[in-house]
Protein backbone atom coordinates (compact mmCIF):
# COMPACT_ATOMS: atom_id res chain seq x y z
CA UNK A 1 0.00 0.00 0.00
CA UNK A 2 0.99 3.47 -0.90
CA UNK A 3 -1.32 5.99 1.07
CA UNK A 4 1.10 6.83 3.46
CA UNK A 5 3.96 8.15 0.94
CA UNK A 6 4.46 11.75 0.94
CA UNK A 7 1.67 12.56 3.38
CA UNK A 8 1.27 16.21 5.21
CA UNK A 9 0.19 14.73 8.40
CA UNK A 10 0.33 10.52 9.39
CA UNK A 11 -1.74 11.22 12.59
CA UNK A 12 -5.02 12.06 10.37
CA UNK A 13 -7.84 9.98 11.55
CA UNK A 14 -8.95 9.91 8.30
CA UNK A 15 -6.06 6.88 7.55
CA UNK A 16 -7.39 4.38 9.60
CA UNK A 17 -9.23 1.99 8.32
CA UNK A 18 -8.29 2.15 4.87
CA UNK A 19 -7.30 -1.63 4.34
CA UNK A 20 -7.38 -2.53 0.88
CA UNK A 21 -6.78 0.63 -0.82
CA UNK A 22 -4.19 -0.65 -3.65
CA UNK A 23 -1.09 0.75 -4.63
CA UNK A 24 -0.80 2.56 -8.08
CA UNK A 25 2.09 3.05 -9.45
CA UNK A 26 3.97 6.38 -9.94
CA UNK A 27 5.02 7.56 -14.09
CA UNK A 28 8.09 5.51 -15.58
CA UNK A 29 7.59 7.42 -19.14
CA UNK A 30 5.99 9.82 -21.15
CA UNK A 31 2.80 9.82 -21.47
CA UNK A 32 0.22 11.72 -24.22
CA UNK A 33 -3.34 12.77 -22.97
CA UNK A 34 -5.96 15.07 -23.97
CA UNK A 35 -6.64 16.46 -20.12
CA UNK A 36 -4.02 15.98 -17.52
CA UNK A 37 -4.25 17.09 -14.06
CA UNK A 38 -2.24 17.57 -11.26
CA UNK A 39 -4.14 17.20 -7.77
CA UNK A 40 -5.37 13.93 -6.07
CA UNK A 41 -7.89 15.46 -3.77
CA UNK A 42 -11.46 16.39 -4.11
CA UNK A 43 -11.49 18.96 -6.86
CA UNK A 44 -8.96 16.94 -9.15
CA UNK A 45 -10.82 13.33 -9.19
CA UNK A 46 -14.44 15.42 -9.80
CA UNK A 47 -13.05 17.08 -12.59
CA UNK A 48 -11.24 13.90 -13.95
CA UNK A 49 -15.09 11.82 -13.36
CA UNK A 50 -16.20 14.74 -15.38
CA UNK A 51 -14.49 14.83 -18.26
CA UNK A 52 -14.33 11.71 -18.52
CA UNK A 53 -17.91 11.14 -18.63
CA UNK A 54 -17.40 13.66 -21.76
CA UNK A 55 -15.35 11.36 -23.55
CA UNK A 56 -11.99 12.82 -22.73
CA UNK A 57 -9.10 10.91 -22.30
CA UNK A 58 -7.74 12.34 -18.58
CA UNK A 59 -4.33 11.77 -16.71
CA UNK A 60 -4.20 12.35 -12.89
CA UNK A 61 -0.90 12.51 -11.16
CA UNK A 62 -0.37 13.59 -7.31
CA UNK A 63 3.19 14.05 -5.75
CA UNK A 64 1.91 11.86 -2.94
CA UNK A 65 -1.27 9.56 -2.83
CA UNK A 66 -5.14 10.46 -3.51
CA UNK A 67 -6.50 12.56 -0.60
CA UNK A 68 -2.72 12.71 0.97
CA UNK A 69 -3.09 16.60 0.54
CA UNK A 70 -5.46 19.23 2.08
CA UNK A 71 -8.49 16.59 1.48
CA UNK A 72 -6.76 13.79 3.74
CA UNK A 73 -6.72 16.14 6.64
CA UNK A 74 -10.47 18.00 6.71
CA UNK A 75 -12.37 17.50 9.21
CA UNK A 76 -14.78 16.18 6.67
CA UNK A 77 -17.59 18.57 6.77
CA UNK A 78 -19.93 19.45 4.12
CA UNK A 79 -21.79 22.36 4.08
CA UNK A 80 -22.80 25.33 2.50
CA UNK A 81 -22.29 28.07 5.08
CA UNK A 82 -20.07 30.93 4.44
CA UNK A 83 -16.45 30.41 6.27
CA UNK A 84 -16.45 34.11 6.55
CA UNK A 85 -19.81 34.16 7.67
CA UNK A 86 -23.43 34.89 5.47
CA UNK A 87 -22.93 38.59 6.13
CA UNK A 88 -19.97 39.39 5.06
CA UNK A 89 -20.52 37.07 1.60
CA UNK A 90 -23.50 39.34 1.02
CA UNK A 91 -21.34 42.86 2.05
CA UNK A 92 -18.73 41.44 -0.38
CA UNK A 93 -20.21 40.03 -3.58
CA UNK A 94 -23.78 41.28 -3.13
CA UNK A 95 -27.43 38.99 -2.67
CA UNK A 96 -27.64 37.73 -6.02
CA UNK A 97 -23.63 36.40 -6.48
CA UNK A 98 -23.95 35.17 -2.74
CA UNK A 99 -27.26 33.29 -3.60
CA UNK A 100 -25.41 31.42 -6.78
CA UNK A 101 -22.64 30.82 -5.11
CA UNK A 102 -24.43 29.16 -1.91
CA UNK A 103 -26.88 26.99 -4.26
CA UNK A 104 -24.01 25.85 -6.22
CA UNK A 105 -22.46 24.83 -3.23
CA UNK A 106 -26.12 23.08 -2.19
CA UNK A 107 -25.52 21.17 -5.78
CA UNK A 108 -22.08 19.97 -4.55
CA UNK A 109 -23.38 18.06 -2.14
CA UNK A 110 -26.19 16.96 -4.18
CA UNK A 111 -23.43 15.53 -6.57
CA UNK A 112 -21.16 13.86 -3.87
CA UNK A 113 -24.45 12.10 -2.74
CA UNK A 114 -25.37 10.86 -6.33
CA UNK A 115 -22.00 9.58 -6.84
CA UNK A 116 -21.59 7.55 -3.50
CA UNK A 117 -25.10 5.95 -4.32
CA UNK A 118 -24.68 5.61 -7.97
CA UNK A 119 -20.85 3.87 -7.31
CA UNK A 120 -21.73 1.74 -4.18
CA UNK A 121 -18.78 3.91 -2.41
CA UNK A 122 -18.91 3.24 1.36
CA UNK A 123 -17.96 6.11 3.05
CA UNK A 124 -20.67 6.85 5.99
CA UNK A 125 -21.53 9.67 3.76
CA UNK A 126 -24.98 10.71 5.59
CA UNK A 127 -27.26 13.65 5.50
CA UNK A 128 -26.93 15.78 8.89
CA UNK A 129 -28.07 19.29 10.21
CA UNK A 130 -25.36 21.93 10.97
CA UNK A 131 -25.84 23.96 14.04
CA UNK A 132 -23.66 27.63 14.22
CA UNK A 133 -24.14 28.34 17.87
CA UNK A 134 -22.93 31.00 20.76
CA UNK A 135 -22.23 30.40 24.35
CA UNK A 136 -22.64 34.14 24.89
CA UNK A 137 -26.18 35.63 25.58
CA UNK A 138 -24.83 39.25 24.25
CA UNK A 139 -24.10 37.39 20.89
CA UNK A 140 -27.78 36.26 20.27
CA UNK A 141 -28.38 39.61 18.02
CA UNK A 142 -25.46 38.39 15.91
CA UNK A 143 -26.81 35.09 15.35
CA UNK A 144 -30.30 36.52 14.82
CA UNK A 145 -28.56 38.59 11.55
CA UNK A 146 -26.75 35.46 10.72
CA UNK A 147 -30.03 33.60 10.70
CA UNK A 148 -31.57 36.27 8.31
CA UNK A 149 -28.99 36.42 5.65
CA UNK A 150 -28.77 32.63 5.61
CA UNK A 151 -32.27 33.14 5.13
CA UNK A 152 -31.93 35.48 2.26
CA UNK A 153 -29.00 32.70 0.23
CA UNK A 154 -32.14 30.42 0.13
CA UNK A 155 -31.17 28.07 3.21
CA UNK A 156 -33.48 26.25 5.18
CA UNK A 157 -32.49 27.55 8.38
CA UNK A 158 -34.05 27.69 11.91
CA UNK A 159 -33.51 29.70 15.61
CA UNK A 160 -33.33 27.06 18.10
CA UNK A 161 -32.45 27.36 21.75
CA UNK A 162 -30.05 24.04 22.04
CA UNK A 163 -28.92 21.75 19.66
CA UNK A 164 -28.16 18.96 21.50
CA UNK A 165 -24.60 19.28 22.57
CA UNK A 166 -23.39 18.00 25.82
CA UNK A 167 -22.88 21.36 27.38
CA UNK A 168 -25.00 24.45 27.57
CA UNK A 169 -25.38 27.36 24.87
CA UNK A 170 -26.96 30.22 24.44
CA UNK A 171 -28.66 29.73 21.07
CA UNK A 172 -28.23 28.02 17.61
CA UNK A 173 -28.76 28.57 13.63
CA UNK A 174 -29.79 24.79 12.10
CA UNK A 175 -29.63 24.71 8.87
CA UNK A 176 -30.60 21.71 7.27
CA UNK A 177 -29.21 18.78 4.41
CA UNK A 178 -25.64 19.50 5.32
CA UNK A 179 -23.61 16.17 5.24
CA UNK A 180 -20.97 14.25 6.76
CA UNK A 181 -18.60 11.51 5.59
CA UNK A 182 -14.85 9.33 5.20
CA UNK A 183 -13.44 11.59 3.09
CA UNK A 184 -10.41 9.25 2.16
CA UNK A 185 -12.73 5.86 1.55
CA UNK A 186 -15.00 8.90 -0.79
CA UNK A 187 -12.07 9.71 -2.80
CA UNK A 188 -10.33 6.62 -3.35
CA UNK A 189 -13.54 5.31 -4.34
CA UNK A 190 -13.50 8.13 -6.92
CA UNK A 191 -10.40 6.61 -7.89
CA UNK A 192 -11.46 3.22 -8.55
CA UNK A 193 -14.14 3.42 -10.49
CA UNK A 194 -11.76 6.51 -13.09
CA UNK A 195 -9.45 3.69 -13.50
CA UNK A 196 -12.05 1.00 -14.35
CA UNK A 197 -13.56 3.35 -17.21
CA UNK A 198 -10.31 3.50 -18.75
CA UNK A 199 -8.37 6.47 -16.86
CA UNK A 200 -4.63 6.56 -15.84
CA UNK A 201 -3.58 7.90 -12.04
CA UNK A 202 0.17 7.97 -11.00
CA UNK A 203 0.89 8.24 -7.48
CA UNK A 204 3.78 9.59 -6.06
CA UNK A 205 4.97 11.44 -9.18
CA UNK A 206 6.05 14.81 -8.31
CA UNK A 207 5.52 16.99 -10.92
CA UNK A 208 7.21 20.59 -11.98
CA UNK A 209 4.07 23.66 -12.76
CA UNK A 210 2.80 23.20 -15.72
CA UNK A 211 4.67 24.61 -19.54
CA UNK A 212 1.99 26.11 -21.60
CA UNK A 213 1.85 25.34 -25.15
CA UNK A 214 0.89 23.31 -28.08
CA UNK A 215 0.99 20.50 -26.18
CA UNK A 216 1.57 21.34 -22.58
CA UNK A 217 3.72 20.29 -20.72
CA UNK A 218 4.26 18.84 -17.47
CA UNK A 219 7.72 17.68 -16.32
CA UNK A 220 8.33 14.69 -13.68
CA UNK A 221 11.54 13.08 -12.37
CA UNK A 222 10.47 10.02 -15.11
CA UNK A 223 9.07 11.09 -17.89
CA UNK A 224 6.78 14.08 -19.17
CA UNK A 225 2.82 14.41 -19.80
CA UNK A 226 1.80 16.05 -23.02
CA UNK A 227 -1.74 17.43 -22.73
CA UNK A 228 -3.98 19.43 -24.86
CA UNK A 229 -5.30 20.60 -21.62
CA UNK A 230 -3.60 21.09 -17.61
CA UNK A 231 -5.73 21.42 -14.80
CA UNK A 232 -3.71 22.32 -11.82
CA UNK A 233 -5.67 21.29 -9.11
CA UNK A 234 -3.56 21.80 -5.81
CA UNK A 235 -5.29 24.08 -3.56
CA UNK A 236 -2.37 25.97 -3.38
CA UNK A 237 -1.58 27.68 -6.28
CA UNK A 238 1.37 25.77 -7.50
CA UNK A 239 2.39 27.52 -10.90
CA UNK A 240 6.14 28.67 -9.41
CA UNK A 241 5.47 32.14 -8.77
CA UNK A 242 2.34 33.80 -9.67
CA UNK A 243 0.01 36.49 -8.82
CA UNK A 244 -2.60 34.05 -6.71
CA UNK A 245 0.83 34.09 -4.18
CA UNK A 246 -0.28 37.52 -3.49
CA UNK A 247 -4.39 36.84 -3.75
CA UNK A 248 -4.55 33.81 -1.73
CA UNK A 249 -3.02 33.68 1.93
CA UNK A 250 -1.95 29.83 3.75
CA UNK A 251 -3.38 29.35 7.11
CA UNK A 252 -3.29 26.32 9.32
CA UNK A 253 -5.97 24.78 10.99
CA UNK A 254 -6.18 21.86 14.36
CA UNK A 255 -8.20 19.24 14.74
CA UNK A 256 -7.82 16.64 18.00
CA UNK A 257 -10.49 13.75 18.11
CA UNK A 258 -11.62 12.85 21.59
CA UNK A 259 -13.41 10.01 23.13
CA UNK A 260 -15.71 11.39 25.97
CA UNK A 261 -18.30 10.08 28.81
CA UNK A 262 -21.52 10.56 26.59
CA UNK A 263 -22.73 10.12 23.54
CA UNK A 264 -22.56 12.87 20.90
CA UNK A 265 -25.06 14.12 18.21
CA UNK A 266 -24.58 13.33 14.67
CA UNK A 267 -23.94 17.31 13.20
CA UNK A 268 -22.08 19.68 12.18
CA UNK A 269 -21.53 22.05 14.77
CA UNK A 270 -19.51 25.48 14.98
CA UNK A 271 -18.94 28.59 17.63
CA UNK A 272 -18.87 31.98 17.19
CA UNK A 273 -15.53 32.51 18.45
CA UNK A 274 -12.69 34.16 16.26
CA UNK A 275 -10.85 32.08 15.09
CA UNK A 276 -14.23 29.62 15.53
CA UNK A 277 -13.98 26.01 16.85
CA UNK A 278 -15.67 23.53 15.00
CA UNK A 279 -17.29 19.33 15.58
CA UNK A 280 -18.56 16.48 14.63
CA UNK A 281 -19.33 13.16 15.44
CA UNK A 282 -16.23 11.47 14.20
CA UNK A 283 -17.37 7.79 13.34
CA UNK A 284 -20.92 6.58 12.90
CA UNK A 285 -19.81 3.33 14.90
CA UNK A 286 -18.84 5.21 18.03
CA UNK A 287 -21.28 7.60 19.58
CA UNK A 288 -18.65 8.71 21.64
CA UNK A 289 -15.78 9.71 19.09
CA UNK A 290 -15.50 13.36 18.64
CA UNK A 291 -13.92 15.63 16.44
CA UNK A 292 -13.16 19.12 17.52
CA UNK A 293 -11.10 21.62 15.27
CA UNK A 294 -9.77 25.14 15.34
CA UNK A 295 -6.78 27.43 16.85
CA UNK A 296 -6.57 28.52 13.46
CA UNK A 297 -3.26 30.45 12.25
CA UNK A 298 -1.23 31.82 9.40
CA UNK A 299 1.01 28.99 8.44
CA UNK A 300 4.49 28.97 9.86
CA UNK A 301 3.62 32.00 12.33
CA UNK A 302 3.06 30.59 15.42
CA UNK A 303 5.84 30.14 17.79
CA UNK A 304 4.74 26.56 19.49
CA UNK A 305 2.29 24.40 17.29
CA UNK A 306 1.59 22.49 20.24
CA UNK A 307 -0.13 24.92 21.62
CA UNK A 308 -2.96 24.70 19.12
CA UNK A 309 -3.51 21.27 20.23
CA UNK A 310 -3.68 21.95 24.05
CA UNK A 311 -6.11 25.01 23.32
CA UNK A 312 -8.05 23.00 21.56
CA UNK A 313 -7.55 20.16 24.50
CA UNK A 314 -8.76 22.79 27.22
CA UNK A 315 -11.91 23.86 25.12
CA UNK A 316 -12.93 20.18 24.79
CA UNK A 317 -12.02 19.18 28.73
CA UNK A 318 -14.32 22.57 29.71
CA UNK A 319 -17.28 21.22 28.36
CA UNK A 320 -17.03 17.75 28.47
CA UNK A 321 -15.81 14.75 30.22
CA UNK A 322 -13.14 13.50 27.72
CA UNK A 323 -11.86 10.16 29.03
CA UNK A 324 -8.66 10.39 26.12
CA UNK A 325 -7.20 11.98 23.02
CA UNK A 326 -7.09 9.67 20.14
CA UNK A 327 -5.09 11.79 17.95
CA UNK A 328 -3.93 14.87 16.43
CA UNK A 329 -3.43 16.62 13.18
CA UNK A 330 -3.51 19.89 11.00
CA UNK A 331 -4.48 21.05 7.94
CA UNK A 332 -3.76 24.11 5.57
CA UNK A 333 -6.30 25.85 3.81
CA UNK A 334 -5.28 28.94 1.62
CA UNK A 335 -8.14 32.03 1.94
CA UNK A 336 -8.59 34.55 -0.86
CA UNK A 337 -7.98 37.85 -0.89
CA UNK A 338 -12.09 38.57 -1.57
CA UNK A 339 -13.43 35.46 0.48
CA UNK A 340 -14.42 33.21 -2.76
CA UNK A 341 -12.45 30.83 -4.88
CA UNK A 342 -10.39 31.79 -8.13
CA UNK A 343 -11.60 29.15 -10.51
CA UNK A 344 -10.68 29.34 -14.55
CA UNK A 345 -7.65 29.54 -16.96
CA UNK A 346 -4.61 31.18 -15.41
CA UNK A 347 -5.16 34.42 -16.76
CA UNK A 348 -1.02 34.59 -18.39
CA UNK A 349 -1.34 30.79 -20.00
CA UNK A 350 -2.95 29.18 -22.89
CA UNK A 351 -4.74 25.90 -22.49
CA UNK A 352 -3.92 25.57 -18.16
CA UNK A 353 -6.80 25.93 -15.22
CA UNK A 354 -6.75 26.60 -11.64
CA UNK A 355 -8.89 26.27 -8.74
CA UNK A 356 -7.40 28.31 -5.16
CA UNK A 357 -8.23 29.41 -2.39
CA UNK A 358 -10.80 27.55 -1.04
CA UNK A 359 -11.45 28.53 2.53
CA UNK A 360 -11.92 25.97 5.32
CA UNK A 361 -14.94 24.65 3.16
CA UNK A 362 -12.93 22.63 0.16
CA UNK A 363 -15.30 20.07 -0.15
CA UNK A 364 -18.27 21.64 -1.53
CA UNK A 365 -15.90 24.28 -2.99
CA UNK A 366 -13.76 21.46 -4.44
CA UNK A 367 -16.32 19.42 -5.65
CA UNK A 368 -17.95 22.90 -7.37
CA UNK A 369 -14.49 23.98 -8.81
CA UNK A 370 -14.03 20.31 -10.15
CA UNK A 371 -16.95 20.59 -12.43
CA UNK A 372 -16.57 24.32 -13.42
CA UNK A 373 -13.22 23.47 -15.02
CA UNK A 374 -14.62 20.09 -16.65
CA UNK A 375 -17.21 22.51 -18.15
CA UNK A 376 -14.91 25.44 -18.97
CA UNK A 377 -12.64 22.72 -21.19
CA UNK A 378 -15.28 21.69 -22.69
CA UNK A 379 -16.24 24.90 -23.88
CA UNK A 380 -18.86 25.95 -21.50
CA UNK A 381 -19.50 28.88 -19.20
CA UNK A 382 -22.25 29.84 -17.02
CA UNK A 383 -22.98 32.89 -14.05
CA UNK A 384 -19.77 31.00 -11.99
CA UNK A 385 -17.27 31.52 -14.13
CA UNK A 386 -17.60 35.11 -14.09
CA UNK A 387 -18.16 35.41 -10.20
CA UNK A 388 -14.50 33.38 -9.32
CA UNK A 389 -12.62 34.15 -12.77
CA UNK A 390 -9.11 34.05 -11.77
CA UNK A 391 -9.21 37.59 -13.55
CA UNK A 392 -11.50 39.66 -11.62
CA UNK A 393 -11.35 42.62 -10.42
CA UNK A 394 -11.86 42.09 -6.38
CA UNK A 395 -14.59 44.12 -4.44
CA UNK A 396 -12.99 47.37 -2.54
CA UNK A 397 -13.62 45.24 0.18
CA UNK A 398 -11.37 43.01 -0.17
CA UNK A 399 -8.62 45.19 -0.69
CA UNK A 400 -7.63 45.93 2.88
CA UNK A 401 -7.13 42.36 3.35
CA UNK A 402 -5.26 42.37 0.49
CA UNK A 403 -2.63 44.83 1.63
CA UNK A 404 -2.73 43.46 5.29
CA UNK A 405 -1.92 39.27 4.30
CA UNK A 406 1.05 41.30 1.76
CA UNK A 407 2.10 43.49 4.27
CA UNK A 408 2.40 40.31 6.49
CA UNK A 409 4.59 38.16 4.31
CA UNK A 410 6.80 41.41 3.37
CA UNK A 411 7.61 41.57 7.09
CA UNK A 412 8.39 37.64 6.95
CA UNK A 413 10.61 38.03 4.34
CA UNK A 414 12.82 40.47 6.14
CA UNK A 415 12.76 40.08 9.61
CA UNK A 416 13.02 35.94 9.98
CA UNK A 417 16.38 36.21 8.21
CA UNK A 418 17.45 37.51 11.98
CA UNK A 419 15.69 34.53 14.11
CA UNK A 420 17.45 31.48 15.47
CA UNK A 421 19.78 30.97 18.57
CA UNK A 422 22.78 30.87 18.29
CA UNK A 423 24.76 27.92 18.78
CA UNK A 424 28.13 27.01 17.65
CA UNK A 425 27.69 23.46 18.71
CA UNK A 426 24.86 21.33 17.82
CA UNK A 427 24.52 18.50 20.51
CA UNK A 428 21.85 20.30 22.26
CA UNK A 429 19.30 19.38 19.60
CA UNK A 430 17.39 17.37 20.85
CA UNK A 431 16.50 14.05 18.57
CA UNK A 432 13.30 14.21 16.61
CA UNK A 433 13.53 18.37 16.94
CA UNK A 434 14.21 21.11 14.28
CA UNK A 435 15.52 24.20 15.65
CA UNK A 436 16.45 27.26 13.49
CA UNK A 437 20.03 28.33 14.54
CA UNK A 438 22.29 30.80 13.88
CA UNK A 439 26.13 29.34 13.36
CA UNK A 440 28.91 31.70 12.41
CA UNK A 441 26.57 34.32 11.31
CA UNK A 442 24.83 31.34 9.03
CA UNK A 443 21.32 30.82 9.73
CA UNK A 444 20.63 26.95 9.62
CA UNK A 445 17.36 24.86 9.97
CA UNK A 446 18.95 21.64 11.85
CA UNK A 447 16.84 18.74 12.86
CA UNK A 448 17.76 15.35 14.48
CA UNK A 449 15.71 12.02 13.51
CA UNK A 450 14.81 9.42 15.97
CA UNK A 451 18.59 7.81 15.39
CA UNK A 452 20.35 10.70 15.99
CA UNK A 453 21.42 11.65 12.63
CA UNK A 454 21.45 15.44 12.45
CA UNK A 455 20.47 17.06 8.60
CA UNK A 456 21.51 20.85 8.17
CA UNK A 457 19.27 22.78 5.93
CA UNK A 458 19.24 25.73 4.08
CA UNK A 459 16.42 27.75 5.47
CA UNK A 460 15.09 29.58 2.42
CA UNK A 461 11.98 28.80 0.75
CA UNK A 462 12.40 27.29 -3.00
CA UNK A 463 9.34 29.08 -3.70
CA UNK A 464 10.42 33.04 -3.23
CA UNK A 465 12.96 33.29 -0.71
CA UNK A 466 11.69 33.71 2.70
CA UNK A 467 12.86 31.54 5.29
CA UNK A 468 10.96 28.41 7.07
CA UNK A 469 9.87 28.17 10.40
CA UNK A 470 9.76 24.72 12.37
CA UNK A 471 6.27 23.23 13.11
CA UNK A 472 6.66 21.24 16.49
CA UNK A 473 3.43 19.85 16.28
CA UNK A 474 4.05 18.37 12.85
CA UNK A 475 7.38 17.93 12.24
CA UNK A 476 7.81 20.04 9.79
CA UNK A 477 9.62 23.09 7.82
CA UNK A 478 6.42 25.51 7.28
CA UNK A 479 6.85 28.98 5.13
CA UNK A 480 5.43 31.74 6.60
CA UNK A 481 4.73 33.61 3.63
CA UNK A 482 2.94 31.67 1.09
CA UNK A 483 2.21 27.78 2.92
CA UNK A 484 5.02 25.73 1.55
CA UNK A 485 5.81 23.03 3.59
CA UNK A 486 8.51 20.44 3.71
CA UNK A 487 9.65 17.12 5.31
CA UNK A 488 12.35 17.23 8.12
CA UNK A 489 14.86 16.34 6.23
CA UNK A 490 14.02 19.33 3.47
CA UNK A 491 11.67 17.36 1.42
CA UNK A 492 9.15 19.11 -0.43
CA UNK A 493 5.58 18.39 1.05
CA UNK A 494 2.92 20.51 -0.07
CA UNK A 495 2.09 23.82 -1.15
CA UNK A 496 3.98 26.33 -4.19
CA UNK A 497 7.55 25.30 -3.59
CA UNK A 498 8.63 22.78 -6.29
CA UNK A 499 12.03 21.83 -4.75
CA UNK A 500 13.79 20.35 -1.56
CA UNK A 501 15.03 22.81 1.01
CA UNK A 502 18.95 22.35 -0.34
CA UNK A 503 21.21 20.43 2.46
CA UNK A 504 24.35 21.58 3.96
CA UNK A 505 27.31 19.98 4.32
CA UNK A 506 28.37 19.80 7.40
CA UNK A 507 31.77 19.86 6.37
CA UNK A 508 31.42 23.23 5.04
CA UNK A 509 30.54 24.55 8.46
CA UNK A 510 33.67 26.58 10.33
CA UNK A 511 33.85 25.41 13.53
CA UNK A 512 32.92 21.92 15.65
CA UNK A 513 29.85 20.14 14.77
CA UNK A 514 29.26 17.46 17.44
CA UNK A 515 27.23 14.45 16.63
Amino acid sequence: MSIMHNVITHNSYWYSGLDGVPDRPGLQSTVNTEVAIIGGGITGLTAALCLQNEGKDVVLIDAGSIGSGTSGATSAQINVHPDQGAKALIDKHGLEHSKLITQARREAIDQIEKWVKKFKIDCEFARVPSFSYTEHRNRLGDLKQEFEHLSELGLKVALTPQCDLPFPIQGAVRAENQARFHPLKYLNGLADIFIERGGRIYENTRAQPPRQGKPCIIQTAEGEILADDVLVCTHSAYLGISIFDLKVAPYQSYIIAVRIEQDFPDGLYWDDDDPYHYMRLLDPQNPNLVLIGGADHKTGQLEHEQDAWAKLESYARDRMKVLEVVTRWSGEYFEPDDGLPYVGKVPTMSNVYIATGFLGTGLTFGTMAGHMLSEQVMGRTGPLSSILSTSRVSPIAASVNFVSENTNVAWHFVTDRFKGEKLEQFETIANNCGQLIVHDGKQIAAYRDDMGQLFLLNPTCTHAGCHVHWNDAERTWDCPCHGGRYAPDGKRLYGPPTKDLASIDPNQIRGEVRE
